[in-house]
């Protein structure tokens, strides 16, 4: 009898440490790319128009994307290496904490007409095993490179909004230094589901420098979490794309606070109001309810076994 109690409890405690790991939340990871938004203007139909895009991972082993053109510009746009512009692509390899590069080119048609056309390269891949997600959840990753072509005679005009995307907290930009221009997310955030963080860079430094993300998590104007992207290579230029994700485990207003931290300085630090829907029971709630009735199990086993030698000793 003591044997099978001695098995029950541990057979408990390790169904309660399982559950346990589920508080984890899903952390931060970084990647860019750019430039973004990619334009060429004043374009003229049956011509060709090429563009160097890049892919920088913070990863610490190499991983591969799959680039591909969505939109308007989807049957316009092809990849190669910028060794070979005759060898057509479809993957990126991203060397560990490193840049890939390769040279979008753009077909236009002969036929086309005098309008903006708009659409966007879909930079698509997984964090590789080593990648800096815990609670083992394996995030798929898919950036957009916005591409934007305005044909010779095209009327002026303001590219749409993608309304699953909130409208970004901006910071006035500071020439000469790395700059934290925007920060958003992306759908409508609910308890227990990954949100996507976008953070738009401006490297006014005129080299490439290290930098990383960090953000601070406010619930109900309490500090719950931070979170930080690891550190990874931005090129100078503007519009430089950080993606990170974070798992929010309670419904209620947040606000997330982030700013860049490049070659030890930080930029200005960017406030965003994010509001998380319940889905069901929060974790609070499920934590509570598995710890009563781990509680529960625990004493109708020793009442089991207290009754059963009550009776062995009569």
């Amino acid at each position: 009898m003591k044997n099978k109690l001695m098995q029950s409890i541990s057979i408990l405690i390790l169904v309660l440490f399982l559950f346990g790991l589920t508080a984890i939340p899903v952390g931060a990871v970084g990647l860019g790319v750019g430039p973004s938004p990619l334009t060429i203007e004043n374009a003229t139909a049956g011509q060709k128009y090429e563009k160097t895009i890049y892919v920088a991972s913070n990863d610490t082993q190499e991983d591969v994307y799959t680039l591909v053109g969505s939109g308007d510009i989807a049957s316009w746009v092809t990849f190669s290496t910028l060794e070979d512009d005759t060898k057509p692509i479809t993957q990126l390899s991203i060397p560990a904490n490193g840049t890939g590069y390769a040279l979008a080119t753009f077909n236009i048609p002969a036929d086309a007409a005098p309008l903006v056309y708009t659409g966007q390269i879909l930079v698509t891949g997984e964090p590789a095993q080593g990648a800096n997600v815990t609670g083992g959840s394996q995030v798929q990753i898919q950036l957009p490179i916005d591409v934007s072509i305005q044909m010779v005679g095209a009327p002026e005009t303001t590219a749409a909004v993608d309304k699953t995307t909130v409208p970004a907290a901006v910071a006035p930009i500071v020439s000469g230094a790395m700059n934290l221009a925007s920060l958003s997310y992306i759908g409508q955030p609910q308890v227990g589901t990954v949100t996507k963080l976008e953070a738009v860079l401006h490297n006014l430094t005129g080299q490439s420098a290290k930098a990383h993300l960090v953000v601070e998590v406010y619930l109900n104007n309490k500090m719950i979490d931070t979170f930080n992207s690891d550190e990874f290579v931005v090129p100078a230029g503007v519009g430089n794309t950080i993606d990170a994700y974070y798992k929010p485990m309670k419904a209620g207003d947040y606000t997330l606070k982030g700013q860049v931290i490049s070659d030890g300085q930080p930029t200005q630090q960017i406030s965003l109001q994010m509001k998380v829907s319940g889905n069901g029971m929060n974790f609070s709630t499920i934590t509570y309810i598995g710890i009563a009735v781990g509680v529960l199990l625990v004493i109708g086993i020793g009442f089991l076994v207290f009754s059963r030698r009550r009776r062995s000793t009569r």
